[in-house]
């Protein structure tokens, strides 16, 4: 007697979920990671036509090449450790912040209302400590908001905070246009701090780095070796768990929202105070956005997020520096079109090169044929018919080089385009500029380049011109000559 049995088939591939992964081999799949990243970043960098060891040095040295770079990455890395250092509080406890953007800009807002109102009131020091009071309860108050939310009502934390950074963001554009417009501005912006209120540079970068690292010092002691760190910590485990060991799981979401927005503030006075000295849309600037990016690297150390948020820095500032140095472009989206329009544009030069070379062949040879002609008409040596025979001749002839001048004036046209649309790069670096994203003397150096590109392309257009115009005058003379006309 046989029975059926029924054998699962395995699969060739299996994915399932580690529990724990020696630290060994942890660090080793984080190597590899970055290596190809390095790797794939020299395929599109020789794409484009550069050496990748050059371009990467490049990108060190316009990092950390000179005292000026260096205090330049420094001040992007400040923002971003300190942003960091505040999601984290939520993050740990699993509670999604993602309004960091939104905190900034209310922390400069409240900032703002001292610095730029106050000034004249209070001396230097208190004013700082005011302002910086004031972006803290600001900051603290508005990522309090979602928290009182969530441990009422249960609202999704994602959702809520993400959507108060946009309302913060129109009140920035209501105050630009509104109440806090630079006198005597047609432009929608909003004054620039005096100089009296600017926070002090300690080893040319403000004391907000010093800040920064005492921050750092303190979250690590305040995670890990308090009652509150530990609450967030089995909070973030289990809200049941949390609640069965006595824990009020609604205020710990509470205090530490509030603490999460205060340092995210925090950072809008330091960004208003001692790097923009005034308010705009890109005050913030994307650094809540890439906060989480350095917090999950750093897996919520703040030692780790010192590092991440350092090496985050030295990228965003090399990648500025090879942009002018290299032409290439931050955005990928921008590297594969400039890659497709290269291409274009190189096929279309040759082959307009190659229409003009054929096109002054034919006029030369036109030109040698019409002096022949006139004399051999003078002479009596050509006949009424063979005339005749040779105007259809050059009749077709000039239809078919008419043909090829429209040609010519499609690529004109083409070209007419693409110097428009450099000009409009440089509106866009401008702008870049206005919203404070862009150091001078990047933004500078980015204009300049973009106007050689420029000047290259207006001398290249003009040539075509020239000749075209050249041309058509050769032909028109021909066409009226066989006429009846005399020669010119």
């Amino acid at each position: 007697m046989s029975s059926n049995v029924t054998h699962a088939k395995e699969p060739l591939f299996r994915m399932v979920k580690r529990d724990a992964i020696p630290q060994k081999k942890a660090w080793m799949i984080r190597a590899a990671a970055f290596l190809l990243s390095l790797a794939t970043g020299a395929v599109v960098i020789m794409m484009l036509g550069h050496n990748p060891f050059s371009v990467y040095i490049s990108m060190i040295k316009g990092a950390w090449g000179t005292k000026t770079v260096s205090y330049e990455t420094i001040k992007i890395a400040i923002p971003l450790l300190i942003t960091a250092i505040g999601i984290s509080f939520a993050f740990k406890m699993k509670f999604w912040n993602i309004g960091a953007e939104g905190q900034i800009l209310v922390g400069a807002v409240a900032a703002g209302a001292f610095g730029l109102f106050t000034a004249h009131i209070f001396p230097k020091i208190p004013l700082v400590i005011l302002m910086m009071l004031a972006a803290i309860v600001a900051g603290g108050l508005y990522g309090l908001l979602p928290a009182v939310c969530k441990a009422k009502w249960g609202t999704n934390e994602t959702l809520f905070t993400l959507m108060l950074n946009y309302i913060a963001l129109a009140f920035i554009k209501y105050l630009m246009n509104g109440p806090w417009k630079a006198p005597g501005s047609s432009y929608p912006k909003i004054a620039m701090l005096v100089p009296g209120a600017r926070l002090t540079k300690v080893f040319g970068v403000h004391w907000g780095w010093i800040l920064a690292l005492i921050l750092v010092v303190v979250s690590y002691i305040y995670f890990n070796k308090t009652k509150q760190g530990y609450e967030i910590a089995v909070v973030g485990e289990s809200n049941n768990t949390a609640r069965y060991a006595g824990i009020n799981v609604g205020r710990v979401f509470r205090r530490t929202m509030f603490l999460s927005g205060a340092l995210c503030g925090l950072v809008g006075m330091l960004q208003f105070a001692g790097s923009d000295f005034t308010i705009t849309e890109g005050t913030a600037g994307g650094v809540g956005f890439t906060a989480i990016t350095v917090a999950w690297l750093a897996k919520m150390n703040p030692a780790g997020m010192l590092v991440v948020s350092v090496f985050i820095a030295m990228l965003e500032r090399g990648a500025n520096a090879i942009q002018t140095q290299f032409a290439l472009f931050a955005d990928f989206e921008e590297v594969a079109g400039r890659l497709k329009d290269s291409g274009i544009q190189t096929k279309r030069q040759t082959e307009l090169q190659q229409e003009m070379l054929e096109v002054s062949n034919q006029l030369s040879g036109y030109q040698n044929k019409r002096e022949q002609l006139y004399n051999d008409y003078v002479d009596s040596i050509l006949s009424a018919g063979d005339y005749i025979a040779l105007k259809t001749h050059f009749d077709t002839a000039y239809q078919e080089q008419s043909s090829r001048l429209n040609q010519l004036s499609v690529e004109l046209a083409r070209l007419n385009r693409m110097l428009s649309d450099e000009n409009k790069w440089l509106v866009n670096i401008r702008n870049i500029r206005k919203a404070r994203k862009l150091t001078p003397e990047i933004a500078q150096a980015m204009i300049d380049h973009i106007n050689v590109y420029k000047t290259g392309y207006a001398q290249h257009r003009l040539e075509i011109i020239f000749r075209f115009q050249e041309e058509r005058d050769v032909l028109e003379a021909v066409y009226h000559e066989m006429e009846g006309g005399e020669p010119q």
